[in-house]
């Protein structure tokens, strides 16, 4: 009953968190109001004239502008430079039927986003790139409402994005949707586009109005392989084939539009407001009227420019949610209600009205929370092996939220480690929070100087050695780790991209295809070899990691190297789809072996102990040991967590798996530091100790405590990982190719599983890695001596590594709780800030799935490794414990 009660704990703490996030996220992250009003004219005073009688839009979705630009930028690209010519050949040879423009596509630069700012003229926000996975019908006033109310014809294919927010806009025999998520398919939408607007635009009829046309395979191609690959090449020349057959068949009563919804970044990415990924191209055409006048009769003021990075001059800019209005003008239709020039200008200086009260309650809360959750570690921390009585008490009052009383009682200055405090104010500097992949390999190793320098000053030589030993390891293993990163765009041009072969090829190094085979078959061996020095490397272990760990890893490696092939073309074309098809099955077998068959196999015979049971010498009685005994808990454990590092693991790249093994390792290495160092403490407090409380033996009672210095280490290894397996605080870091590890296309369910293991994974093994501290070489034994009120058959054998675990958790819940309120009172602070939008706010929202991630881990951990491991090793040695006494 007590052991439920450390998890009801647990729990709500985690639901407090909850409820402060909602609500400094209510006030913090408004979404747009949506206004259901549509313009209505009764004359044609307020309609102007039209040019043109039809109007075609094409968008290449992810069309950067220099991959159209007449001077792209220096030195050039032989992929994406120079070869979708036609847009700058008719422009220079008849500018007054064409334009050319550097759009600048206002962020969150998604499609779904770019899509409604484009039919509505309005403006997204920030929050708003959550929708862009579920998008639903637009009610406002749009481009594709007018032309309903118009009782003009629309046709559609592409992209079924547009289906899902204008399901009643288009002719239900010229609308042809494709899936637009299989990033891994990089023609089907392409080639289904073309197979239906040619005959559209050659039907002399002319049965639409308007027409869109949406092609994905570029915005595919620069997911799959990036921009600088013979793909972007052959898709652009593609692209460059079908405009100029629009063109032949384009008559001179059509106007042709065509845009990029937004750019991509150097790797292919895009969603966040990066130069590159705004930065989209806009081209206009028309064989009749023409499109401008003399622009030397225009007033320079009115005429933006802007140069593209690198390149040598600049070019003509516009906003591109102009369009919507232009188009509307172009098909005689009234301007939308949202589009208002004076009303953009000022949305955009001010971008987002926030509520100050919600935010403040929510700041409070989480406040409170931290320092209720520190009273309750204090508290545990003091009282020992007597936790489960203390929490009965305590938990209701908490329940009742009545802990403030506690909380001013308990809390004290000493409670504030260094690290935790530095990491939490470098959030109030714009710098110090886009170069947090530095800050932490920095904290990371000054949070084990207490340790190296109670290995100095150790009595035991073995202890010095093991103390120095191991925290040498650690600090090579994050040194190793802080090799791996991707750059962020305020990081450049100080930053180099290790993660990826290059910037702007997302492939593993060649070094990395070396290593990850080796790696994946020797990490579960190295892990072995941390159980044999306590020898509890026998019983399941002997079985466990060689047979069940080992070969589900190296699946995981070769599905990602499957990928890697598939991506250079090593297999060919005709090879695609089985080769894809080969590594679904792969992965989806390896995770159902490992999961039902590794789990329940963990489930059933989770010890790490061996009986040696030598034949008795004459006259002699038998002796029966048990091996593995010293480790019984952190061994059986650490077989639990192995199996999530291997479901993490495989989800993510080469080169981050070659980060989880570092850091498996660096954690196994800091348990015997840890370990170590609680020796020493020992040694120290019994030379420390009268004479006479030695021979009652209640100085050797219990080994010391947990220290929040002993957790501070778990919880940066966690987040250092996050920035090793080629992550950042920006929406374009995220790893699409995960989508498509379970599903051969696109499953909202599968693949957001998957896409939030790659990203948040290490997240969640810290979270399920902190009980190791407590249960890392603790003795099964009870350790409190019998007492007439407690008689040693009700005494448990894990009784205080279940109370240390709940310490262990809530000091990484703490941390993490830290974090989040350091980045939300940065971002109420400086929310007016030039980079609220580019660097606070994306930074507050990675908190606060950190502190989500971390809880579950810890609820995970706690709710089911430690108390199935505890459970078994008490029923194993209760009868030991009773005979003892």
């Amino acid at each position: 009953m007590a052991f439920s009660k450390g998890l009801a704990l647990l729990f709500w703490i985690f639901i407090i968190h909850l409820a402060g996030i909602y609500l400094f996220t209510s006030g913090f992250l408004l979404t747009r109001l949506a206004l259901p009003n549509f313009t209505e004219c009764a004359d044609s005073a307020c309609i102007l004239p039209p040019t043109h009688k039809r109007a075609v839009l094409l968008i290449i979705d992810a069309l950067r502008f220099d991959f159209v630009s007449p001077e792209p930028p220096i030195p050039a690209s032989p992929f994406h430079h120079n070869i979708l010519t036609l847009p700058r050949e008719l422009t220079a040879a008849g500018p007054r039927h064409s334009f050319l423009f550097n759009a600048y596509s206002d962020p969150p630069t998604a499609t779904l986003q770019r899509i409604k700012a484009l039919t509505t003229g309005s403006l997204p926000t920030f929050v708003d790139i959550g929708n862009n996975f579920g998008g639903s019908s637009i009610a406002e006033d749009s481009l594709m409402k007018q032309l309903g109310l118009a009782g003009k014809n629309a046709a559609f294919m592409g992209d079924d994005t547009w289906m899902s927010v204008f399901p009643d806009s288009f002719h239900d025999n010229m609308s042809f949707p494709y899936d637009s998520f299989n990033v891994e398919d990089l023609h089907t939408v392409d080639e289904g586009v073309i197979a239906h607007l040619f005959p559209l635009l050659e039907d002399e009829r002319k049965p639409f109005d308007f027409l869109v046309g949406h092609f994905l395979g570029v915005d595919h191609v620069g997911h799959r392989v990036g921009p600088d690959h013979p793909s972007m090449k052959e898709k652009l020349q593609q692209m460059n084939r079908v405009l100029k057959r629009v063109v032949e068949l384009l008559d001179r009563d059509t106007l042709l539009v065509v845009i990029g919804d937004h750019g991509m970044d150097r790797s292919g990415d895009h969603g966040g407001d990066g130069v590159l990924e705004t930065s989209s191209a806009m081209w206009i055409y028309s064989k009749g009227a023409e499109l401008s006048i003399d622009p030397s009769t225009i007033p320079s003021g009115l005429l933006q420019y802007k140069t593209f990075p690198d390149a040598p001059t600049s070019h003509r800019s516009i906003q591109q949610i102009d369009i919507a209005t232009t188009l509307t003008g172009e098909q005689n239709l009234i301007v939308m209600s949202n589009y208002t020039r004076v009303a953009l200008a000022a949305c955009r200086s001010i971008w987002a009205q926030f509520n100050p009260f919600l935010m403040g309650i929510g700041l409070a809360l989480l406040g409170v929370g931290v320092l209720a959750t520190w009273a309750t570690y204090s508290g545990l921390s003091s009282v020992g092996d007597n936790w489960d009585e203390w929490l009965d008490g305590q938990l209701q009052n908490y329940m009742r939220g009545a802990a403030v009383g506690s909380v001013l009682g308990l809390a004290s200055p000493s409670a504030w480690n260094l690290p935790l405090v530095l990491h939490a104010l470098a959030f109030l500097s714009n710098s110090f929070t886009f170069w947090e992949d530095r800050l932490v390999p920095f904290l990371i190793i000054s949070s084990i100087t207490p340790f190296v320098l109670t290995g100095i000053t150790a009595a035991s030589p073995r202890l010095r050695w093991r103390i120095m030993g191991f925290s040498t390891l650690f600090a090579v293993c994050v040194r190793a780790i802080s090799i791996s990163t991707v750059c962020r765009e305020e990081q450049q041009p100080y930053c180099h991209v290790t993660f990826y072969a290059s910037s702007s090829l997302p492939g593993p190094p060649l070094p990395v295809l070396y290593l990850v085979a080796p790696t994946a078959i020797l990490l579960p061996w190295v892990l072995r070899r941390f159980l044999k020095i306590s020898r509890s490397h026998l019983g399941l272990a002997k079985f466990f990691l060689p047979w069940i760990i080992t070969p589900a890893l190296v699946a995981g490696t070769a599905a990602w190297l499957i990928e890697w092939a598939d991506s250079a073309a090593i297999s060919g074309e005709e090879w695609t789809t089985i080769v894809r098809v080969a590594r679904t099955w792969l992965v989806r077998s390896s995770f159902f072996f490992l999961l039902v068959g590794g789990g329940s196999l963990w489930w059933v015979i989770p010890l790490c102990l061996d009986i040696e049971s030598p034949p008795p010498q004459v006259g002699e009685k038998r002796q029966v040991t048990v091996v593995g005994y010293a480790n019984a808990f952190g061994s059986s454990y650490l077989l639990f967590w192995t199996i999530f590092l291997t479901v993490v693991y495989t989800t993510t790249q080469l080169t981050g798996q070659l980060v989880l093994a570092l850091t498996a390792v660096a954690l196994v290495a800091h348990l015997e530091v840890v370990d170590s160092v609680r020796d020493v403490r020992m040694m120290e407090a019994l030379a420390a100790t009268k004479p006479s409380a030695l021979l009652d033996g209640t100085a050797l009672s219990r080994s010391p405590p947990i220290r929040f210095a002993d957790i501070i280490p778990v919880a940066l290894l966690g987040l250092h990982a996050f920035y090793g397996t080629g992550h950042q605080s920006t929406i374009s870091s995220i790893q699409w190719k995960s989508a498509f590890l379970l599903t051969p296309t696109m499953s909202f369910a599968l693949s957001a599983l998957t896409v939030t293991l790659n990203s948040f994974g290490p997240l969640l093994l810290a979270g399920l890695a902190v009980p190791l501290l407590a249960l890392w070489n603790r003795s099964p034994l009870p350790v409190v001596p019998p007492t007439a009120e407690k008689p040693v058959a009700k005494v448990r054998a894990d009784t205080q590594v279940q109370g240390e675990s709940i310490v262990a958790g809530l000091g990484l819940m703490i941390y993490y709780a830290v974090l989040l309120l350091g980045t939300a009172v940065s971002a109420a602070i400086l929310r007016r800030h030039l980079m609220v939008w580019k660097v606070f706010a994306p930074r507050f929202m990675a908190a606060v799935v950190d502190l989500v991630v971390v809880d579950v881990g810890v609820l995970i951990g706690f709710g089911v490794g430690v108390q199935r491991v505890g459970g078994r090793v008490s029923e194993m040695f209760r009868g030991v414990a009773t005979q003892l006494a």
